[in-house]
This record gives C-alpha cells, structure tokens and sequence, in this order.
C-alpha cells in the first residue's frame, strides 16, 4: 500500500491499488473547514501514523483528492433507488453512501425543517443515517415527521417503479403522495432537532 503524506501527492491512479473497500464520500460546500464549493472531490479514509493508539481503536485521517468529475447528486441517488429525490432538504451540506454495506449518511448544517406541498412537515438532525435499499430507506435516525407531536421516522418506502405512494413509518405506517417529493426543498433553521 502506498504511503500517503499529503491530501495531493497520490494520484488518482494509485487510489484503486490502495484498497478497492476504502469508504468515500462525496462533498459540496463546506464541511469541517474545507471549503469544496463547484469542485468534485473524493475522501478517503486512511490510518493516521500520528496518534498513538493500538490497532483495536485506530485514528483515521481524511485525505481529499479531486476527481475532476462530477459524482452523482444526493437527489440522483434517491432517483436510482426509486425514492423520491426531494426527500432530503436542497440545503444538505454532503451525503457519504457506502454501497458495500448499503449505508447512506446526509449531512447537514444545522436542524432544520422542511413543509412539503401536501402539508406535511419533516425535521432533519445535523445528521441523517439509514441503510438505502432499492425503493427504500429504514433504519432511519435523525428525521421526524408532525403528526400532531413530532414523531420518529423510521423507514420511508416505496412499494414499486409505477407507485403514487410513498410510505413513512413513524410509529404507524402511513402513505404521502410521491409528487410531493420530486422536488428538494429549501429548508428552514429549527433551534433543535
């Protein structure tokens, strides 16, 4: 495995000999203090030779390379798991998506809250996981919907490619038009999630 010493010295051409499993993500805006804006970039996760610690809990580090290539949007994800693409906020910071264990994390820059044109409100955490599966997403942490109190989602699905419906799981299982998620939406800043 090569040595990486700097977040520019390895070519991209050496990143599929490090490890075909290296966990990437895909950044637009800021995040952490590295400012990306209409840049692709990929990150990688490496052992960090610095600190100190045994195997059991080693550090990692980021290392950022730009791909000079666009990466698919959060919203084109959706798209090709048949879920709706609107159904993250338009101001979501990045997303990481690791395929091997179908893991989808959004981030996004504080809690916020978005009113979807069928009357429905949704509350997003900082912090967004869940496992993305074809036509759905479950074991959702870090999103709520109102139904008189805010409740927990769980897992918001979609029965088939033709379906009108989406399903959200929030203590009950309850359908929304689809057509009302096509569209990502401005979010509006909530004080806590």
């Amino acid at each position: 495995m090569p040595t990486i010493s700097g977040p520019y010295l390895a070519s991209l051409k050496e990143i599929p000999s490090m490890s075909p499993s290296l966990p990437f993500s895909y950044y637009k805006g800021k995040k952490k203090g590295f400012a990306v804006e209409n840049h692709h970039v990929l990150k990688i996760s490496v052992p960090n030779p610095f600190m100190n610690t045994d195997m059991r809990n080693m550090n990692k580090s980021s290392v950022f390379f730009p791909t000079g290539k666009p990466t698919k949007s959060l919203p084109d994800l959706l798209r090709e798991y048949n879920l709706p693409p609107g159904l993250f906020p338009q101001n979501v910071i990045c997303y990481e998506f690791d395929e091997t264990k179908a893991k989808l994390i959004v981030y996004m820059s504080s809690p916020c809250e978005v009113s979807f044109k069928d009357s429905s409100v949704i509350r997003y955490a900082t912090r967004v996981k869940g496992i993305l599966l074809r036509g759905k997403l479950t074991g959702i942490e870090g999103m709520k919907t109102k139904v008189l109190v805010w409740v927990k989602v769980t897992s918001v699905a979609v029965e088939g490619y033709k379906s009108d419906k989406v399903w959200f799981t929030a203590g009950v299982k309850k359908s929304r038009p689809k057509d009302a998620y096509e569209t990502p939406r401005d979010a509006v800043r909530v004080e806590e999630f």
